[in-house]
């Protein structure tokens, strides 16, 4: 296995693996590596620093400055990937013939240039992103916001047929899969499902005190979801809710101090994070984008107890036994009285285990990726 080598491109500096894309690209390295694959990492940079630790992970490092503002954003070309235009790219995967996998559609443009003809290139793809754009679009409020939002799901719905270039798309969930099949029926699509911190299961028995939700609270999916919370579930509840994130707006801030029983834990360390996860009673799963896998799931059953989640965040992950599928404000607030009463026991412990094994094994998954690579 040592003398295979890999080029990946990622849209942001994936460390610290503190949200849903970077997560699941800081693990795939990770695997790669322990696996015995030499990674050469290229990431754009944008307001994230460079990371010694990826150099553990990473047989090189490569980090080119993304070109961010109006004159990226005047091009038919999507502003997400006409922003990460860069010719050193290029010429650092021309060094050698390794097979390079694009994080994203952000990093796709190479599959354009006649430069790498020939190479094996692999789309990693996080979502339909034009799907993910209009989805961003109608929850927008900001009108400049969602003109950029409806922009970009047009100027990206439009690019989307250059990814029948790549060898093979490798996509995050069983929606994605059966949508790029469609879209590109002679393409090789193959689905690994996310990566993520899964080396351990850390489920615990009994009873916890709160209700949790936690996500990016400077995302406008998850503020929009923890709006709906405030105002639909935790008023109608007796059990406490904690919500817990990054940097959430002064606004929202505000609108949590506002509501009875709710408590906001603001930018918590990872470890935080997790012992946040472990001990409450129920990790509630709410976003209203059906669109890629939301890793924040897969976190809450390998470290949580119970799970309540609507169908949106559910879909495409096959992972539908696992959890309390409710789909409106009263199913919700039904779920949660039930579950605030019950134990969460070993057996439950033990299905869980099994089924998440088997479906989300990263050895297995990395194994298959690495056999469509080389």
């Amino acid at each position: 296995m040592s003398d295979k080598h890999i080029h990946i491109i990622s849209f942001d500096v994936p460390w610290p693996a503190d949200y849903g894309g970077v997560i699941d690209v800081y693990y795939q390295i990770k695997a790669l590596s322990e696996m015995g694959v030499k990674v050469h990492l290229h990431c754009f940079t944008y307001g994230r620093e460079e990371a010694v630790e990826l150099n553990i992970i990473c047989e090189s490092v490569h980090y080119y400055p993304r070109k961010v503002g109006l004159e990226s954003n005047l091009s038919m070309t999507p502003y997400i990937i006409h922003s990460r235009r860069c010719n050193k790219i290029v010429l650092n995967l021309m060094e050698d013939d390794y097979p390079i996998v694009c994080q994203g559609i952000h990093g796709c443009r190479i599959l354009l240039d006649k430069r790498l003809a020939g190479r094996k290139i692999a789309y990693r793809a996080a979502n339909v992103e034009h799907y993910y754009y209009q989805a961003l679009y109608k929850k927008e409020k900001n009108w400049k916001k969602m003109l950029y939002f409806m922009l970009e799901a047009y100027r990206l719905k439009k690019w989307e047929h250059n990814l029948s270039r790549a060898d093979v798309i490798f996509t995050i969930s069983l929606a994605d899969e059966a949508y790029y099949k469609k879209r590109f029926p002679e393409s090789n699509v193959v689905n690994l499902f996310g990566f993520f911190e899964d080396s351990t299961f850390a489920m615990q028995e009994g009873r916890g005190e709160y209700i949790l939700y936690q996500g990016n609270l400077s995302v406008n999916e998850n503020i929009v979801a923890v709006e709906y919370i405030l105002t639909y579930i935790a008023r109608n509840v007796e059990l406490p809710t904690v919500v817990s994130g990054k940097n959430p707006p002064a606004e929202l801030v505000e609108k949590i101090e506002k509501t009875p029983n709710v408590t906001l834990v603001e930018n918590p360390s990872n470890d935080e994070m997790q012992r946040l996860i472990q001990q409450a009673q129920i990790n509630l799963l709410i976003t209203f984008q059906p669109t890629g896998l939301k890793l924040k799931l897969l976190n809450a059953l390998y470290n949580g107890r119970f799970c309540v989640a609507n169908k949106e965040m559910l879909f495409g992950s096959g992972l539908e036994t696992l959890v309390e599928l409710a789909n409106d404000d009263n199913e919700i607030v039904e779920r949660i009285e039930v579950l605030t009463k019950r134990e969460f026991s070993k057996d439950e412990i033990q299905l869980r285990k099994n089924f998440l094994s088997k479906l989300y094994s990263t050895k297995e998954r990395i194994e298959l990726m690495v056999s469509e690579l080389f």
